[in-house]
């Protein structure tokens, strides 16, 4: 393992855990957290120190396995070209690109050039998963109130769990990606504590009370009742805890609640209907899109994010039904293949694009990393206490 590359992986870790604490806006700059600025480091120290394994890499490509992300990738570029054309272009665009490059870059290196060791990097998954629960129990426990949030622009949340994400959709999605990989692993002679810790992952993961992450959370549990029809169990766990969990009032612990699913219909209806007829072919151009650009001025909804909340429509908002087409067929072939070696993987990512149906979840950074960080961090082996 490379020495600088561990101490990048712990810092890291404790700012993942701080979410959005660790968030800045400067006004004249996109907001960021600095856990980019401690990745970008990591990156470009890992591309300085191993520059020549990188390039080896990228010789070692066969390109031609690749048309049809190649084509995806120069749809992606046309969509920007019309943009800029049409004077629709912004610059905000460049950084959420760089951010989510960055990522995937990152992750892919640390995996490929084996810089830290799969025990740790699964061992890093888990224990940064569970502080994060633990940080939302605390202020569930402690601070139940947070509606105050809404003064810096966030959901007022009463008697939810939100964590350092403020957000309990977003903590939920995490729990749910905990939940999947945790029960998978093999621990020889501590059933009993690998159970404890389940259950209180489901005590959280209902406290959040957030709909999108229960439905995400019953699709990973029929997959993966597939692998061990015991699974069934934690269903019925979560449904008893989400019966006996506090409801001391409140819109937001209302299961049967109807203003967010109409706040996020009304947005999908102007970011349709505001498209202009060449944009039905290429798009606005990929994280170029703002909400305020095509929202009424008297439409007010607390809300941090840019881009769209369901998946289907933001692919199809940003590279148009040329885009959207493309990535269907993409996902389709990677998850088929990626299921032949890593069936827990695609359950997690399924989950994912389950949750991102009524969620920004795939381009939320606490979520794509930690989807990501559980793909490249498999570990086989049995683990001993």
């Amino acid at each position: 393992m490379a020495a600088n590359s561990i101490i990048f992986y712990i810092i890291f870790s404790v700012l993942f855990i701080l979410g959005q604490l660790q968030r800045i806006e400067l006004g004249f700059f996109p907001p960021f957290y600095l856990h980019d600025f401690i990745l970008f480091l990591w990156l470009l120290t890992i591309l300085i120190t191993n520059w020549k394994k990188a390039l080896k890499l990228v010789k070692s490509i066969n390109f031609s396995k690749y048309r049809l992300e190649i084509l995806f990738l120069l749809w992606v570029v046309i969509g920007w070209l019309v943009a800029f054309i049409m004077g629709d272009l912004g610059s905000k665009f460049v950084f959420y690109t760089l951010r989510f490059v960055c990522y995937g870059l990152l992750f892919y290196f640390v995996s490929k050039f084996k810089l830290i060791k799969n025990i740790f990097l699964k061992w890093g998954f888990y224990l940064t998963g569970f502080y994060i629960l633990l940080t939302g129990l605390f202020q569930y426990v402690f601070l139940p109130d947070m509606r105050f949030l809404s003064i810096l622009g966030w959901d007022d949340h009463y008697f939810r769990l939100i964590g350092t994400q403020f957000d309990p959709n977003f903590i939920g999605i995490i729990l749910v990606l905990l939940f999947i990989n945790f029960s998978q692993l093999k621990i020889k002679n501590r059933l009993l504590i690998k159970n404890f810790f389940l259950f209180v992952i489901l005590i959280g993961l209902a406290l959040t009370f957030s709909r999108s992450s229960y439905l995400s959370f019953t699709v990973a549990l029929l997959l993966l009742a597939k692998l061990n029809p015991k699974k069934y169990l934690s269903g019925i766990m979560l449904l008893i805890l989400i019966i006996f969990a506090p409801k001391p009032g409140g819109e937001g612990v209302n299961l049967i609640r109807t203003a967010s699913i109409s706040a996020r219909v009304e947005t999908s209806q102007k970011t349709v209907t505001s498209l202009k007829p060449y944009q039905y072919i290429v798009g606005r151009g990929l994280f170029n899109q703002n909400k305020s650009s095509y929202l009424n001025k008297d439409y007010f909804r607390s809300d941090h994010a840019l881009l769209e909340d369901n998946f289907i429509l933001l692919i199809f908002n940003s590279t148009g039904i040329v885009g959207l087409a493309l990535v269907s067929f993409l996902l389709g072939k990677h998850l088929l293949q990626l299921y032949k070696k890593d069936q827990v993987g695609v359950i997690s990512i399924l989950a994912v694009l389950t949750h991102a149906m009524f969620n920004n979840s795939v381009f939320q950074p606490f979520v794509f990393i930690y989807l990501t960080w559980s793909l490249i961090s498999k570990v086989d082996s049995k683990f001993k206490f």
